[in-house]
Parts: structure tokens; sequence; C-alpha cells
């Protein structure tokens, strides 16, 4: 914005200003009367962390994070560096490693298990509890995925690191069944989040329809089930010998009894499944084709329900047809509940598939999806048909799967969900991706082709977000669900499927966010039961659990934002960011704080005390003409404001996103790809940006940005420093050309207004000094400390502002005043001196300063009073004239200022007594008018001493100031400011000659 500051008009006889001139000048700068700047942090001021203790190479590196405090970061890498092992010894592999390091001594520890991949680690305010994820290897194939909760010091004495005094903890192994978080599912930021003081942490998870922790078996009747079932589906055809080529309409209704025994370590004799729910899937079936019969467990924890298939009603209308059913559970595992998938063949050719004749998605789109590899599974007994689990499938979230198969035959297709499972001829691009992936020739095996064929099958696995009732309502029926497919052959003779056909299993998951809470006395983490958080108000039904991801904790605590794709009862492609308190150590009801505009929102970030939210704004599609945004909001989501803007204030020409909020909220980091945000680095890779969130918003071009998900960057308390990935060499030391984790220094920008000082014309010389106030202020988002704050003769500057660090956004207040002592027109530059470093680096800023005196009148004027002691005053000075000078304005009596703005510190005025203060003695300083039962701190001229007294709560109070020697007549000065500096009072006097005489020398100045 333009710089605006209307100059001031000439004044005479000026008396003291209040301080309403300095709310005045806060006022507009508050406003962002000042032009808007963009600056780059200094290259040399970084820090390279992904570094073995007391090496400088770099060894590869990412994602850091850092205690409020500054001291503690923490990185994953994928190297094996010197480090402590309190937990677990080094070894050499290619897993990714979480290590922290003490940015005070250098020492670095090992805090993962090297044979695992550990990432996205989190800090705690001080330190002492660190979490993190934990995979093992084989990408989206990998068995589960954890969260591990390191506490580095149990006995909680602040011995960080020592052996036997750092314990690991598993949040699945925790109490309380809630889901876990499975691997190749969470699509971005899938880490978790920890409260700044390490006793809550939520992460993105994954409710499975099939848990990994229940043994389900199958046995044809009512006999006690012992046949492992593959991929937890149940082919009723393949459990008898009769209906081995299908059932038929005269045969007898069928039972299969299904059973189910924990796995859950110490919960081995337990029932986890709950009360069985039936859903009848067959779009083509007016009656039951599955009915189900009652529940029993045992002592042992081994639970049996007995399902019955009923040929009369499934094959009587539809001679030649599949039927699928879902069997459910209401109870869960921490990995998810029971679901079993029913398919039953009724005998004859199979009919053409009731699904649309195409899939809704191009060729060519699906060329751009995830591709998986899959495999049949097969049994000790292969009547019972094979079965291909193509893994877990996210609404929203399509991929292809790519079976390899040899048949011979006719081939036919059925599916109880044509959205959520399809075969797709697949165009040349996908088939030679599969094709490079498999290592061979891959032709397609469609529907309706017959003889032998040598190919693979193409599976489009794209569930798509239930919106119906049931699926707010809140029941066990709103959970994942378990889709399925049946392909057949109607006659051939050898071939790789057996006549019964080939089942397919999609295992369709809900993503939850979790919580764990350090619940108990004892020393350490000690984690306490789970909790699902992300729950909603349904409307007069109570709340329901809805889909939550990239979950944002703040640091207190106390409040959770998580990112919705689908709300209840909207549009399926409507999102949202909703906010939930965690208060009472439950959430919600989560309420919607961004969204229902058609837009995409995601990626949201929250400040330490809640109050400060961000998010990332864009259209549901990607589109060049219209790059995402991220924005800033307050709690309610109120005030929003892009900040990826350029500084015309429009918004970036590039996708902005992964936005990071500082602890106090003054600040936010993203990722950018807009041109116009800064300069062109010569890569396509996203550049760091951080910007102070205060009236005049400068913006910080940071470093380009290197692989990575979740937020683009960690701050300390107060945004000092930025923490980030780059795969620029920041230090010397940065030859790998890979990523690296950093630390850098970020700049503040001091600014001082008013940009002039002008003291007006004074009729006469006079020994009463004027005061005008120059506020101080860092515009951020780094510190800025006042190195020096000089005026030339005979302006002075005084006050406690030099030596002072300034936090971004902070202000101090200085005085600089004038003597009208001799005529003539004084000019000059007040110059304040800043530092952001180390290194060192500089800052000046510069207000210019004007005053005239006049000549003194030939005759004395008697009826000129002399000027009473000065004070501050929010009396408005009188405007200058033309023509011969007037008498002097008298100055208003002092006395209290008007009260300030609520929450501000009350100004106060200063009297001295006696009005001649003499050097080497003690002058009473008494204050009114001040904020009653503080404490202000009054300062002896530009340097001091400085001495704190306590106001009564009447406003008042009485101090004794020593007074400096001097060897000529000179004017002394005392300031009262409070407890952060700003200026309440300021007082000018007369300090006579230093006497030599020896009655008064030895009379100290702490004398009484």
């Amino acid at each position: 914005m333009e710089h605006r500051h209307k100059r001031r008009s000439r004044w005479r006889s000026l008396p003291f200003v209040g301080l309403l001139v300095a709310a005045l000048v806060l006022a507009l700068y508050g406003v962002g009367l000042l032009d808007q700047r963009t600056v780059s942090a200094a290259p040399n001021s970084a820090q390279l962390l992904s570094t073995g203790d007391g090496q400088n190479a770099a060894a590869g590196g990412a994602a850091p994070q850092v205690s409020s405090d500054g001291r503690y970061a923490v990185f994953e890498s994928g190297a094996d560096l010197p480090a402590l092992t309190p937990l677990h010894p080094r070894s050499e592999g290619n897993t990714r490693r979480v290590y922290a390091r003490d940015l005070r001594t250098g020492a670095v520890t090992l805090l993962s298990d090297p044979s695992v991949d550990a990432t996205a680690p989190q800090v705690s305010a001080d330190g002492r509890v660190v979490t993190y994820r934990a995979s093992a290897s084989g990408g989206e194939l990998s068995t589960r995925t954890s969260t591990v909760v390191v506490d580095r010091d149990v006995d909680g004495r602040k011995t960080f690191d020592q052996a036997g005094n750092v314990e690991a903890y598993d949040l699945d192994d925790a109490p309380g069944a809630t889901a876990s978080s499975f691997p190749g599912l969470c699509a971005s930021d899938c880490g978790p989040r920890i409260s700044d003081d390490g006793t809550k942490v939520v992460r993105p998870s994954v409710l499975s329809a099939v848990s990994p922790y229940l043994e389900i078996t199958a046995a044809e009747g009512r006999t006690e089930p012992t046949t492992t079932v593959l991929g937890n589906v149940v082919n009723f055809d393949g459990m008898v010998s009769s209906a081995y080529n299908g059932f038929e309409a005269d045969n007898e209704d069928y039972t299969v009894t299904i059973g189910t025994r924990s796995l859950l370590r110490g919960k081995e004799k337990e029932d986890l499944t709950g009360r069985p729910v039936l859903e009848n899937t067959a779009p083509d079936s007016t009656s039951p084709a599955f009915t189900l019969g009652g529940k029993t467990c045992d002592t042992d924890g081994k639970c049996r329900v007995e399902v019955t298939f009923h040929p009369s009603s499934a094959c009587a209308g539809s001679p030649s047809g599949v039927s699928f059913g879902r069997l459910r559970t209401s109870g869960a595992t921490p990995a998810g509940q029971t679901a079993i998938a029913l398919v039953a063949r009724c005998r004859g050719p199979i009919s053409a598939p009731w699904c649309a004749s195409g899939p809704d998605l191009t060729q060519q789109q699906m060329a751009d999806l995830p591709l998986r590899l899959g495999s049949v599974l097969r049994g000790s007994n292969e009547r019972r048909g094979n079965v291909v689990p193509v893994g877990s499938a996210l609404p929203g979230s399509p991929f292809i799967t790519v079976v390899p198969v040899s048949v011979s035959g006719e081939f036919t297709f059925s599916t109880d969900d044509c959205s959520a499972i399809r075969l797709v001829d697949p165009g040349p691009q996908l088939r030679a991706r599969a094709e490079n992936l498999k290592g061979g020739a891959l032709e397609p095996i469609l529907v309706g082709q017959s003889g032998v064929v040598d190919g693979a099958l193409y599976l489009l696995i794209a569930p798509e977000p239930r919106t119906d009732e049931t699926a707010v309502r809140g029941t066990a029926h709103d959970g994942p669900r378990i889709h399925t497919a049946r392909l057949s052959v109607n006659s051939g003779g050898s071939n790789q499927l057996p006549p019964n056909g080939l089942s397919i299993a999609v295992q369709v998951e809900r993503r939850v966010i979790e919580m764990r809470k350090d619940t108990a006395s004892t020393p350490g983490f000690a984690p306490g039961p789970a909790t699902v958080v992300n729950v909603a108000d349904t409307g007069g039904s109570g709340t329901t659990i809805i889909d939550g991801v990239q979950p944002a904790l703040s640091g207190d605590g106390q409040t959770l934002l998580f990112a919705r794709p689908v709300l209840p009862e909207t549009p399926p492609d409507e999102s949202a960011v909703l906010r939930a308190s965690l208060s009472d150590d439950t959430a919600g009801p989560a309420t919607v704080v961004a969204g229902g505009d058609g837009d995409a929102v995601t990626a949201p970030a929250v400040s330490r005390d809640g109050k400060t939210l961000a998010f990332v704004r864009g259209p549901r599609t990607a589109s060049p003409a219209r790059p995402t945004q991220v924005v800033v909001t307050d709690a309610h989501g109120k005030d929003a404001r892009v900040v990826s803007t350029n500084a015309d204030g429009t918004p970036g020409d590039g996708d902005s996103d992964r936005p990071a909020l500082s602890p106090d909220g003054k600040a936010v980091g993203f990722a950018s790809k807009a041109p116009g945000l800064g300069t062109a680095t010569g890569t396509t890779a996203p550049r760091l940006f951080v910007r102070a969130l205060s009236g005049d918003d400068t913006l910080i071009a940071v470093a380009s940005l290197g692989a990575g998900e979740g937020p683009a960057v960690a701050f300390d308390a107060q945004a000092t420093r930025a923490y980030f990935t780059s795969r620029d060499p920041l230090t010397e030391g940065d030859t790998n050309a890979q990523d690296d984790a950093y630390a850098q220094r970020l700049p503040g920008r001091l600014i001082v207004a008013p940009t002039g000082l002008d003291f007006g014309v004074y009729d006469k010389p006079s020994p009463a000094g004027v005061g005008l106030p120059l506020s101080l202020t860092n515009a951020g988002p780094g510190t800025v400390t006042i190195d020096a704050v000089t005026a030339p003769a005979p302006f002075q500057a005084q006050g406690t502002c030099t030596g002072r660090t300034l936090a971004a956004g902070e202000t101090c207040v200085t005085v600089v005043s004038f003597t009208p002592t001799s005529a003539g027109t004084y000019e000059g530059v007040v110059e304040v001196q800043g530092n952001s470093g180390p290194p060192r680096a500089q800052q000046t800023a510069r207000t210019t300063l004007r005053a005239e005196v006049q000549p003194a009148p030939t005759a004395p004027d008697t009826d000129t009073p002399a000027p009473p002691p000065p004070t501050f005053s929010d009396a408005p000075p009188a405007p200058a004239t033309t023509g011969p000078a007037p008498s002097p304005s008298p100055s208003p009596p002092p006395g209290p200022t008007p009260s300030p703005s609520p929450g501000a510190p009350a100004p106060g005025s200063l009297s001295i007594v006696p009005s001649v203060a003499h050097p080497g003695r003690v002058t009473r300083v008494h204050g009114r008018g001040f904020t009653p039962d503080t404490t202000v701190n009054l300062t002896w001229g530009t340097t001091g001493p400085t001495q704190p007294v306590t106001v009564t709560s009447t406003g008042d109070f009485t101090a004794y100031v020593p007074v400096g020697r001097t060897a000529t007549p000179t004017l002394g000065t005392i300031t009262a400011a409070d407890a952060d500096g700003r200026l309440l009072a300021y007082v000018q006097f007369l300090v006579e000659k230093l006497s030599m005489e020896p009655s008064l020398i030895g009379r100290g100045g702490s004398g009484s």
C-alpha cells in the first residue's frame, strides 16, 4: 500500500504532547498505511540439521520440527547418523529414521527403530515427548502403520536421552477399540500431531472394513467353522459339492457357519465383533437372498454366527446370476471392524452384468490413476473359489488393479456395486504401464470373450462417498464397507478359473481422527484410552462420526481442526474444514469454519491458542486459471483473507498450499509456485514464504522446498526461526544435491512512525523542553533488536528502547525532545539502528526532525509566567499563525490523562520536587493517573539506571531517584514505562551545576 503520512502543522509554543499522539500514530500504522515489503532471508543464516553429532556435511533429511523453546529439533533421515542410541542400536539399511538434535549442544539421538520406516515426527514444547509415524517396508501393501510416542525423560528429572530413562509407546497397543492407520491410504499429511505439553496426540487414521486382528473361518452347515476364509469372502456355491456349478431354485436352503476369533494381544479370549448385521445388496432381488441366525461365543473367545442362503428366493426370478451380501458387526478392533462378503451363484449361463456399458472415466483419465498389481489367493480346497483382494480404497480416490490370469471359456462379470468395481478396457497407455510393472505382455480380458486367453483383468476401483440416509444416521451400518465382484466362466476345459468363479474383495475405509491422552499419574507418557474425535451434529439425531483427514491440533490441546471431503446431506463434491473443542477431553460436536461455497478446502492449520486458523482454498478440479490460495481466518471462520498475495495485494499467480502458523499466530508459512511472490529460482520446486500477519504484512522469501507432505515449515514460539526441507545448498557443507533439513533465522523489519516530527515554531528561546513520541515497530515475522536510537543536537532521543528485542508486531515508544535555547531553524534525522542477527543483519529506519525558534523579544516580558514543569497532556496544540508572534500558549495543568482504551496501560503524569534537581542528591518523583496495582519502570536519562516502582490502588506512587552528576547546568529527564517498554509519561527539568564545595562532596547519589 502507498505510504501516507500527513505532515503536522507548524505549532507555536508547543506544550508536551500527550499519549493520544502516540495512540493516533499506532492506529494509523495498524490499518496498514505503510508500504508492503518483500524481503529475503539471508542464506548464510541457515543451520544444517540433518547431520550427525559433530558432522558438518549434509546427510539428507526432511520434515524438521522444533520445540517451542527453540532448543530441540526433530527430523527424519534415511542415513545412519552418528547419534546416541538409548532405545535402538544403530544399523545400516534404507529405512527412514527419526532423530532429535539438541541445538544448544549439537548432540543427536536416534529415537526410532531402524528396522521400520519412521516419518513425520512431532515434538512437544519442551522437547521431551516425540511422536512419529512408523510402518513396515513394502509401500502400499505394507502390513500396517502405527503411531509411536517416545518419552525422552520418563522420570521427569530433565535429563533427556539417558539409557533406561527413555521409553517408546506404540499407540496401537493402548486401551480402547478405535481405528488404526493403514499404509498407502492417507493421500497427504499422514503424520500425527502433538500438544505442547505432550499429553495429547491426534492422527489421521483408517477404519478398515476388515480387521487383521480377527481370524475369520467358515464351515458348511451348523458345525464348528474350521476353514480360513480367503480375503474375507465366503463363496456359498463352493462350500458344498452339490452346488459346485451353482444353485438351482429348487435346492434346499444352505447354511454356512462363520466364526471369528480375536488375535489381539492380551484379548485372545474376548469377543471383539459385537452385534452382527446382515446387508443384502443384490439389485435384482425383492426377497432376501440371505438371512441371519443367532450368534454364540464360548469361553475361549470363539464366536460363530449362522448365515443361510435361500436359492428359492435368489434363483427363481433370476435363474442365472449372482447374489451378493455383507455380514457386518457393530464391534471394532484397534484396526477395524468385522466385514465378510457373501457370494452365491445360481446355476446356468451368467447373464450380462447390470452395470453400464462403460466407465465414467476415459482411457486417458484411467492412464493417470495409481496402478496396483493384484494376485490370486488360493485355498487348500480350490472348489471353494479363488479370491483376489485388491486392497483398500478411499471414497473419491480411484485406482487401477491389474490381475494377471489365464481364462478358457466364455467369461462374465457381476458385482454388487458398479461404481466400486468395474472391469475396463485399459487403453494403450495404461496397458503399457501395467506391462512395464509386470515385466511382460498383459492382454486385457473382457466380458464375453471366449477361447483361451492368457492376459490380465484390468479393474477400475472407484467407490463413491455415501450420502444416503444410512450414511449420516450414525448406526452400525454407517461404517466402512466391503464390496465384491464375481468373475465366472460358463464353459471350458482346463484353466486357472474353476467354474464357480473368481471373487474380488475391495475394502472401503473411512478416515477418522484419533486422540491419545496421558491419563496416568505415573511417570512417562503412559497412553490412556483412544477416542474417535471427528464427530459432528447430525441435526437433531445426535452426533455421528464423519470423514476426517489432515488433523491440526492447537498447542494448548484445546482445538482440533480437520478437513472433511464430504459433509452429510450435501453434494458429494462438497468439502469443509471443521473445528472441534477438546477442552473436556471429548470432541465436538465439530462445526464448519470454512467451506460450503463449492470450492475445495483442505490442509488446516491452527495457532497455539486456537484463535487463528489457516487453510487452502481452490477449485475442486485443478485449474491454472484459478490457483489454490492460502487463507487465514479467526477461530470462527470470520474475517477470512488471502495471504498468498503479491506485493500489490492480488492473489498469487500459482498454486499455494501447505500452510503452517507460528505458535503465537503472528506469522504464516506456506509453499507456493506463484512467480509473482518472489524471485524465480530456476527450479520447478515450490518456494517457502513466511508472512507476518501484522498490519504491515511483511513477506519473507526463504528457500526452495524439498519434497514432502504436511505443513511446509515449522516455527519456534515467536517465529524467530523457520524449520523446513530444502534441496538448496544453504550452507557450505551441503553438497549432496538432495533434500536436507534446515533451520534458518527469519528477519524482522524495523519501521518507525511517524516519518517526520515537527516541533513547530517557538516565539522565543526557553529552558523548557518539548518531547514527542516516536514508535519503533517490528513488522515481523522474525525479531528485531534495537541497537541504537540517535538524534543530532539540539534534539535528543530518550527512553528504554535501546537494547530491547521486539517480537513481530511489537512496538516500543521512545521520546524525541527539543529545547529551544537559541533562535534559529533546526532540522535533522533520528536514526534507529536494529539487527535481526546473528548474523547481524543491520537495519536502519529514519525520521526527519524540524523546529524553529524565533529571537527573544528586546524588552523583558514580565507578563509571561515561567513555564511549569513539563507534563504529558492530550490537549491539542495551538495552530500556527502569521504576523507577529503572540505570547506562548499556556500549558495545561498537570494531572492524569484521559482513560486509555480497554486493556491498554493507563498513561499518567510525573512531577518532581524540588523543581530544580541537584547532582548527587535524590529527587522525589510523584506520579498519578497510572493503572492501579501495576509496576512502572522509572529511567533516568537515556541510559538509566532504571528503577521499578509499584503503583498504588489509587493510581499514584512516590519514588526517589538519584540525580546524575554534571559539570554544567543541563536538562534532566525521567521516563515512565510499563513492563513491555511502552512509554507512559515523561518529565524534563533543570539540573544545576555540580558544586565542588567541600560540604557537598561525598553526598552520594544513593543517599536519601
